[in-house]
């Protein structure tokens, strides 16, 4: 099951998820589209091959001009809205990725 992001807003209905994908016996996942990109993988790849050398330093924008409406999710707190949970974790996802060390 793959879930768009963001994936859940609280520690609770992760939880209530994973519990849910445990019953259920399916792959739960958020579908974070990014970390399959072919430029991404390569460059996860060269990173682990020392080809790049060690990341020092990261320093990623993103962003686009969003029109405001109350109504949208974007701007909507009670629809999991903001720009964190839109926009702002792509920059974070790719963070994540590059430096963890799994």
């Amino acid at each position: 099951m793959l879930c768009e992001k963001p994936f859940v807003v609280s520690p609770e209905q992760c939880q209530e998820l994973i519990t849910l994908a445990k019953e259920k016996n399916v792959f739960l996942m958020e579908a974070m589209w990014t970390y399959f990109l072919p430029a991404i993988n390569k460059a996860k790849q060269w990173i682990a091959q020392d080809r790049l050398g060690k990341i020092r330093h990261i320093k990623i924008d993103f962003g686009y001009p969003m029109p405001y409406s109350p109504t949208c999710r974007e701007y909507n707190a009670e629809l999991a809205g903001g720009s964190l949970f839109d926009m702002g974790i792509y920059p974070l996802a790719l963070v994540w990725f590059f430096l963890k060390k799994t």
